[in-house]
């Protein structure tokens, strides 16, 4: 099969190259913001030619690699990647397992050890079908669609980040500047024709190429692995076209290094081509230019991002596609799988830039040569969270980077009643103590950390632990149980305060909780539903009624009632008329109550101080009054025990 041919071809034209690897220290040496061009790899096929010869010369010819020095900005630099040429041409030759073709994707493979600022790469399926990057099966390329990144690592991988930004400040310039490009090429008249090189260019083989939305994600995503490998490779040792967004994926790649923040940076490399590819001039690279130029493809996307800490500063990914204006999609049926097309045009919507933030890489395993734990022991408070922080040393295609651990570890709490560890490395307080977190990367282990929890936690939805079992008990006297280091309350042996519990407090259309009091401890306590009906400790909780039963109260129920709690018996009876006629919390119905460490009520005098003030540091120092018999938190002008008090409206501090 003319495939393997290729594949075949491609591995001993490698022997006239270098060990490029061996130049990566002479291009590092200059300066990230004013190396803007080193060396330019490329890969392109003459199918022809390839089809029609079978000695080593033509198979060469048709399968080429083109290793170069470009321009550097000034003449130390120029010098710097004259003499990396040189010690590549004289050396041994590169490692070929690195470059093939993928038969079924018609992927040019990577080649691993080529390292400078601008590459290029095309894909060898034909260019005529939609969504041209297809591989063999026209089913696996239409049913790959959705976002170019995953939400969870695969298989094998790991979510690793690099800081950094998306530069789009230029993107309709640069836009422009390619069809400038492509329409000057057509024009000139001495231009070769990329699709058949004996022919010229002629005005009307002009095609502007359309921004695609969806191409730009690819590239997006193709920028920032680039920035680490600086090569046509993927971190998760996948091949390039299997990025895609809503299937679209892309024909040709190219990729550039500089030190700018410009797009237009990195198309005007790919344009210092254009003299060699017009002479003609089989040793210098030509492939980026050919592929910006080629009247084939008709949609383009950019990606341009930007990271200190990579290599060189800023890395541009080109993808290009020739689309065919429909769509193709696969729907199974009863009958069984159909193939529907349908006219369309691609998004061609700029997407915005991005601030500097941690952008995830997709990681092999087989790519980490090792992690770090920064350190190995946190302290927070409960209800607060700290992010472990874990680097990992990765080395691909023979660039070493460190990046960070961002998902894809396992972290096993040896107290997860003290602590919660998400799995992105968020630790998060839950309880008062300390506890162990071994951390592994599922087949090996990378650490341990100790994390000390100083405070109880606020008791918020988020720190409570759920248990979905011991729903019911053989007990069937009212009473609390403890599980999973939480306590649930049962009556006639059926738990109480889930998003079952016909008595529940409502909210939203779902139950939020249930108050429940105790004659044991002659306390009232809030079942928490979202958490199973857990007790819930540290947390304030909003009722939207002073009795639950209030709303069919007359005068003389009402008055009786409030008359219970003494000197917040206007208070009281005010909140319950409010509530009695069709008053919301914002309108002054319903009562704040607070539960202490133990999940019982507060009642009477209560300071933010201590402990209370670590969970609740906008109130430290505030002083609250809750009503003796219902708990309601304090309001306005208040006389308790003689003396008149007047508390914040809003909060319930104590004013004065």
């Amino acid at each position: 099969m003319v495939r393997n041919k290729k594949m075949l071809n491609a591995k001993k034209s490698l022997a006239v190259l270098s060990a490029w690897a061996m130049s990566i220290s002479l291009l590092a040496a200059f300066p990230a913001a004013a190396v803007t061009e080193g060396s330019s790899a490329v890969v392109s096929y003459d199918e022809e030619a390839a089809d029609e010869s079978g000695n080593d010369a033509a198979n060469v010819d048709a399968a080429s690699y083109d290793i170069s020095a470009e321009s550097a900005d000034n003449a130390d630099n120029a010098a710097g990647a004259d003499d990396s040429r040189n010690a590549a041409a004289n050396t041994a030759a590169i490692v070929s397992d690195d470059c093939a073709v993928n038969e079924d994707a018609g992927d040019i493979a990577e080649d691993a050890d080529n390292i400078g600022s601008t590459y290029n790469i095309e894909s060898t399926d034909s260019a005529d079908a939609a969504f041209t990057d297809e591989y063999a099966e026209v089913y696996a390329d239409f049913a790959d669609s959705g976002s170019a990144e995953a939400d969870e690592p695969s298989d094998g991988c790991v979510f690793l980040g690099i800081e950094g930004r998306f530069i789009t400040t230029d993107a309709e310039a640069a836009l422009a500047r390619i069809n400038e490009i492509r329409k000057e090429a057509c024009e000139a008249g001495n231009v070769p024709d990329p699709r058949d090189k004996t022919r010229m260019l002629q005005p009307d083989d002009y095609v502007p190429v359309k921004w695609s939305t969806d191409l730009e994600s690819v590239a997006r995503v193709r920028a920032k692995e680039a920035a680490i490998t600086i090569a046509h490779a993927r971190l998760n040792d996948k091949t390039i076209w299997t990025v895609k967004s809503n299937g679209i994926g892309g024909n040709a790649e190219n990729l550039a290094w500089n030190g700018s923040t410009t797009m237009v940076s990195g198309i005007n490399q790919f344009y210092e081509e254009k003299a060699y590819w017009v002479n003609q001039n089989s040793s210098e690279v030509t492939g980026h230019y050919t592929s910006m130029i080629n009247p084939k493809y008709n949609y383009v996307g950019l990606g341009d991002f930007y990271s200190s800490a990579a290599s060189y500063h800023n890395t541009l990914a080109m993808r290009l596609v020739n689309y065919s204006e429909s769509k193709t999609s696969v729907v199974s049926g009863s009958n069984g799988v159909s193939i529907i097309v349908s006219s369309t045009e691609l998004d061609e919507t700029i997407q915005p830039g991005t601030s500097t933030s941690l952008e995830k890489l997709e990681v092999a395993k087989s790519f980490i040569t090792g992690y770090k734990l920064s350190k190995t022991s946190y302290s927070i408070k409960g209800g607060a969270e700290a992010q472990i922080d874990i680097t990992a040393n990765v080395s691909c295609k023979g660039i070493s980077s460190t990046l960070k651990a961002v998902q894809g570890l396992t972290y096993n709490v040896a107290d997860s009643s003290i602590v919660s560890v998400s799995s992105k490395g968020v630790a998060k307080g839950l309880m008062k103590g300390s506890t162990t977190v071994d951390i592994s990367d599922g087949e090996s282990s990378i650490g341990t950390v100790t994390v000390t929890v100083t405070s109880n936690s606020s008791g918020t939805a988020d720190d409570q632990v759920i248990d979905n079992e011991h729903l019911t008990s053989e007990d069937t006297t009212n009473h609390f149980e403890n599980w999973s280091s939480k306590s649930f309350w049962y009556e006639n042996g059926e738990r109480q305060g889930t998003l079952e519990d016909s008595n529940g407090v409502m909210g939203d259309g779902t139950v939020r909780g249930r108050e429940i009091y105790d004659p044991k401890t002659d306390g009232w306590y809030w079942l928490d539903a979202e958490y199973c009906g857990a007790k819930a400790v540290n947390k304030e909780v909003w009722m939207p009624y002073i009795y639950q039963d209030e709303l069919n109260w007359g005068d003389d129920e009402i008055n009786a009632n409030a008359a219970e709690s003494g000197d917040m018996a206007e208070q009281v009876k005010n909140v319950i008329k409010i509530h009695q006629n069709g008053g919301g919390g914002s309108e002054g119905a319903g009562k704040w109550v607070r539960y202490d460490d133990d999940g019982k009520m507060y009642k009477g005098w209560l300071k933010i101080t201590g402990d209370l003030a670590e969970l609740y540091p906008t109130q430290s120092g505030n002083t609250y009054y809750y009503d003796l018999k219902t708990g309601l938190m304090a309001k306005g002008d208040v006389k308790i025990n003689g003396t008149q008090y007047h508390f914040d409206e809003t909060t319930g501090a104590l004013v004065k």
